[in-house]
């Protein structure tokens, strides 16, 4: 549990101090779509009603353009 908030902070450490950043992106990207594929997108494939996905789409929509933006900083760095 504590291992992916280590990740989180060390890819935003990575980040700010501009150290293996291109690294650090790829595997932030890979996290946030491994969250969308695990957790996300069962929720809102087995949700009962319309009121009862929305949140998790709400989620699923936000992790994937967070995936995105962390490709987008690894793919800047050369």
């Amino acid at each position: 549990m504590y291992i992916t908030g280590a990740c989180l902070i060390a890819a935003a450490i990575a980040f700010l101090i501009n150290r293996q950043v291109r690294l650090a992106g790829f595997l932030l990207c890979l996290f946030l779509l491994l969250i969308v594929l695990t957790v996300h997108l069962p929720a809102v494939l087995h949700a009962p009603d319309a009121d009862a996905r929305r949140f998790p789409l709400t989620n699923l929509i936000k992790d994937t353009g967070l995936a995105a933006a962390a490709l987008l900083v690894a793919g800047r760095q050369s």
